[in-house]
């Protein structure tokens, strides 16, 4: 990923991007094709390096592709979206796609055990419902349960590398960079004008 120190974020804004946007897309390659797959994982950190929990559907082939090439790749997006020179007092600026990008390469390990993929349910689901009213639990499933876990097989990869990448006009005039943000909320970007504001604060 081609990228600068200015787009460089901090080891806390990569996690909490992973937290709060967590549906990822894995890619690995294996015998001269692709796979991909886009999944929700779920973000641990072992001995200061980061894990990722899941599950695929143990009818994926995928499943069976990372038993003979465990590493993959993982990406990861948070709020982007296109910037319109339309919205500009310059309008001689050109457009642009501000974005907020973490991949990382991992080496998967499945966990084939039953009771391995009702743990990595529980674990996802628990975080997923967190803080909702009236939240929902698995035990709810009832005897659906334990008819479903012999079609899942969970896994956990752990970190090898990583590359990210938060465009949020941090290398924009100040005037263009409040140009884009007013253009922006006007569009309902609402989640991406937060994180410009966030990231040009000192500016702003």
């Amino acid at each position: 990923m081609r990228t600068s120190a200015m787009f460089q974020p901090t080891e806390q804004q990569i996690d909490a991007l992973i937290r709060a946007h967590p549906f990822a897309l894995l890619t690995t390659f294996v015998d001269g094709r692709y796979h991909a797959t886009p999944l929700p994982l779920l973000l641990e950190r072992i001995d200061g390096r980061r894990r990722l929990l899941g599950h695929f559907a143990r009818s994926n082939p995928h499943a069976e592709a990372v038993t003979r090439v465990p590493e993959t790749l993982f990406v990861f997006q948070g709020p982007h979206g296109y910037l319109s020179p339309s919205w500009y007092a310059d309008r001689t600026m050109a457009p642009t796609w501000n974005s907020m990008t973490v991949a990382i390469t991992a080496r998967i390990v499945l966990r084939p055990a039953d009771a391995e993929a009702g743990e990595a349910v529980d674990a996802l689901t628990a975080a997923m419902e967190q803080g909702r009213p009236n939240a929902w639990q698995t035990p709810e499933l009832g005897a659906r349960r334990p008819r479903m876990l012999p079609h899942i097989v969970a896994f956990h990869a752990d970190e090898l590398s990583i590359e990210a990448k938060f465009k949020l006009g941090q290398n924009e005039p100040l005037g263009v960079l409040q140009d884009a943000i007013r253009g922006l909320e006007a569009a309902g970007e609402h989640a991406l004008v937060a994180a410009m504001r966030a990231a040009n604060a000192e500016r702003l």
